[in-house]
């Protein structure tokens, strides 16, 4: 907070009684990762885990890293510590370009793809935005001023030009960000195949190179992924595989989460670990022992032959990835999910692919859309009963209702042994299953 009065976030002034005033909770984070080294975790999925998996491997490495999150750790029950050591976590969001404050000296993207589009209007101005995350790592000029002649000059932050940018290399959208539109970022291809320098100095805080070491993932060995992960396998409900680094092995890991998609989450936390100097055997503990993130395929409760699970996926990919989890953890069962869309914007953006993505539950129960910070003009544009609609078109079952308890009450009288039911939504959708599972007792 600085200043004597600033705007609030309706618009109107409020004067502050000393030299204070409001600022984005963004540039709050900015304000304390410069005090350290910065590690920001972007994407339009896996953030929350991705971040969580790191600090949770920096904290089992002695490192005391600070961290925050957008979800409360279930080994920790909180979501942000600010610790004593010289490490700094964030999930960077990409919403009002709000990452931008965000001076890292090691960037992630996970993944882009088409969200936010009441704010970026169209997908080209969402890479570009990812672009600006990760490129004052490649220019002292725009690290120093900021993108002279566009709104926000001055706005993105400052980073040192001796970082690491960890992109997943398959993903279109990465692709996309990392090209080099019109000459103006100078983008390299991916460095060398070998081990970064030894030592963490040299790694991080030492002797500055020309440009940030570009380090690429992806879910196979391509020409252009340097880390990958092979022979993935379930076991006892655990992701078991082997890590590659071009054509060598790096070492087998076993995941304490669930799902193949935290195979590459866990794979970027394992590529930090590899910067930083971690001890290899440190890592591997540390993934196999990562309890996970409270909605974020949580397993709340298995009670009465059921098992009731939440996640807070809101987008349509999401929603497959939880969805074919769930398929995987319990081949031949019911599932049930219980869908809040998020946004109004959003859910009539990808209506086509809600729907398809619902298809292939067994039993859709869908409340009214959460609104957010949806204006009332927006609300008119879709509604959950049109969703419901479209998915019985498309082949589907689902059905509407108006409020939680009927959705409880429902799923009381109508679920058997052995089934699957998993809220899901960015909303308050959790309560429906806590509720079901005190009812059930």
């Amino acid at each position: 907070l600085r200043g004597r009065a600033s705007p609030c976030w309706a618009g109107e002034r409020k004067n502050i009684v000393g030299p204070l005033s409001i600022i984005k909770y963004a540039e709050a984070v900015g304000l304390l990762m410069r005090r350290k080294i910065g590690i920001a975790i972007s994407g339009t999925h896996g953030k929350t885990s991705t971040s969580s998996l790191i600090a949770y491997l920096l904290t089992k490495a002695g490192l005391h890293p600070s961290f925050i999150v957008g979800g409360v750790l279930q080994d920790f029950q909180t979501g942000s510590v600010f610790g004593e050591g010289n490490y700094f976590i964030a999930e960077a969001c990409e919403y009002d370009r709000s990452f931008h404050h965000l001076p890292a000296r090691i960037k992630i993207i996970t993944n882009i793809e088409p969200d936010h589009m009441d704010y970026y209007k169209t997908f080209n101005n969402l890479v570009n935005s990812f672009r600006q995350f990760i490129q004052p790592l490649f220019n002292p000029v725009i690290a120093r001023k900021g993108w002279a002649g566009q709104k926000g000059a001055g706005f993105i932050a400052t980073t040192p030009q001796d970082g690491f940018v960890i992109a997943n290399i398959e993903d279109p959208g990465v692709q996309k960000c990392l090209k080099e539109p019109n000459n103006i970022l100078p983008f390299p291809r991916p460095a060398g195949r070998g081990s970064p320098p030894k030592g963490v100095a040299s790694r991080i805080s030492g002797k500055k190179r020309h440009n940030a070491r570009v380090i690429t993932f992806g879910s196979k060995h391509t020409r252009d992924s340097q880390w990958y992960p092979r022979n993935i396998r379930i076991n006892n409900n655990r992701w078991h595989f082997e890590t590659w680094r071009s054509n060598k092995k790096y070492g087998d890991f076993i995941l304490g989460i669930p799902g193949e998609h935290n195979v590459l989450n866990a794979l970027v936390a394992i590529i930090v670990a590899e910067i930083l100097g971690i001890d290899k055997n440190i890592t591997r503990k540390a993934l196999a022992e990562f309890k996970g993130v409270h909605r974020r395929f949580e397993v709340i409760a298995r009670i009465r032959e059921r098992v009731v699970i939440d996640d807070y996926g809101h987008h349509p990919t999401e929603l497959q990835t939880v969805i074919s989890t769930a398929r995987t953890l319990f081949p031949n069962r019911r599932l049930w999910i219980i869908f809040q869309p998020h946004l109004y914007s959003r859910t009539k953006l990808f209506l086509k692919e809600f729907v398809r993505v619902l298809c292939k539950t067994d039993i859709a129960l869908i409340p009214p859309i959460y609104s957010a910070r949806d204006i009332k003009p927006s609300q008119q544009v879709i509604s959950s009963e049109e969703v419901v609609s479209e998915i019985n078109k498309s082949g589907g079952s689902a059905r509407y209702f108006p409020d939680f308890a009927s959705i409880v009450k429902y799923l009381t009288e109508n679920t058997i042994p052995y089934d699957i039911i998993i809220t899901v939504g960015a909303g308050d959708v959790w309560k429906v299953g806590w509720e079901f599972v005190r009812k059930m007792r």
